[in-house]
């Protein structure tokens, strides 16, 4: 029989924060100006994938005040993106075949760009372009209400392709769920569909062609009616569960943190010392999703190496696992494994969130 997860579930989203101080000199007569409190910069990480990896491709975010950042996805399409404080946020990123893709975050945390994601975000807006969209999110974002209905029509519309991956149809949010763009799990069912939204002209309505590439193929209809009562997906909620604090130095030499200035907290992620590292762990089996966080890490495995062998990685893998494949790209990790007798199969996601 396979060993249960024991860890009761806490938390999908979680939130890194940088508080930046900015000291104004004085002028004139020896005095001095008032000490002025920059932004508050939180980061967002994820995939950005189309089944294959968006790499080296920059991925914008936009906060609700219309504030941008960017930054680069990695060879195998991870990011993470600092920006002003100010959700909801908007994200794109184009392929190299020119095509962009949409995503939402409720709040700062995970925000995968994909076509499941944009999907979502279409229907969410009403068929209308994305990119009149994003242009406009400081007059008018969509809530986060509006994008959880859309994501799970998303997962209803492709419950079959996602039972044949490996995943609960009924608990993945394709928004905040960690893959890597390995070939399986959600990228998997990446891979078994072709993507396409047509906009006749600006301002337009826009219309999505999907086709699946795997069992002989066919088109999918996409069905705004389509029933989600089963779907349980959720945004992550602020609580105040008390969470393990460790301090991992993966040079091999640990230290703790001398900050006194802390990150407010997210979820279960308690505040946690500006500079520092929280991991956050989605354990993925077909019956749960077990979710943790981390806090206090002064450092995050630099190479796909250190990840899959870092013994704070490993603690976290259901017991009695038999490690099937482990990828990570820096930001994004994620372990297969088999549980139990007969063996189970179960995924482990890792997202490593800078403070």
């Amino acid at each position: 029989m396979m060993q249960a997860f024991t860890t009761l579930r806490r938390c999908a989203t979680w939130l890194p924060a940088l508080l930046v101080s900015l000291l104004l000199a004085g002028c004139g007569g020896g005095g001095s100006e008032p000490v002025a409190t920059g932004p508050m910069m939180v980061q967002l990480i994820g995939t950005a994938a189309t089944g294959d990896p968006i790499a080296q491709r920059s991925v914008t975010v936009v906060n609700a005040r219309g504030e941008r950042a960017s930054g680069l996805t990695s060879p195998g399409g991870g990011f993470a993106v600092n920006i002003a404080e100010g959700a909801p946020y908007l994200l794109s990123v184009t392929d190299p075949a020119g095509r962009t893709w949409y995503s939402y975050a409720a709040s700062h945390g995970v925000a995968n760009l994909t076509p499941l994601t944009t999907l979502a975000l279409l229907d969410a807006n009403g068929e209308k372009p994305l990119a009149d969209l994003m242009a406009a999110w400081a007059q008018g974002a969509l809530t986060p209400a509006q994008v959880l209905t859309a994501a799970a029509k998303v997962v209803a519309h492709f419950r079959n392709l996602l039972l044949a991956n490996g995943l609960n149809p009924d608990r993945v949010n394709v928004f905040t769920h960690l893959f890597s763009a390995n070939r399986q799990g959600l990228d998997a069912v990446l891979d078994g569909l072709d993507v396409q939204i047509n906009c006749s002209a600006p301002g337009a309505v826009c219309t999505p062609t999907i086709r699946t590439t795997s069992g002989g193929g066919g088109v999918v209809l996409w069905n705004k009616q389509i029933g989600i009562a089963a779907v349980a997906i959720a945004w992550a909620t602020a609580t105040a569960t008390a969470t393990v604090n460790v301090t991992v130095n993966v040079s091999s030499s640990s230290s703790s943190s001398s900050s006194s200035t802390a990150a407010p907290a997210f979820g279960i992620c308690k505040p946690a010392a500006v500079g520092t590292f929280s991991l956050v762990v989605q354990a993925v089996q077909p019956s749960q999703t077990v979710d943790t966080c981390i806090d206090g890490l002064t450092a995050k495995p630099a190479t796909q190496a250190a990840f899959c062998v870092d013994p704070l990685v490993l603690q976290q893998l259901p017991a009695g696992s038999v490690v099937q494949r482990c990828d990570y790209d820096g930001t994004i990790g994620v372990i297969r494994v088999k549980v139990g007798s007969p063996a189970v199969d179960a995924v482990v996601g890792y997202g490593y969130v800078k403070r």
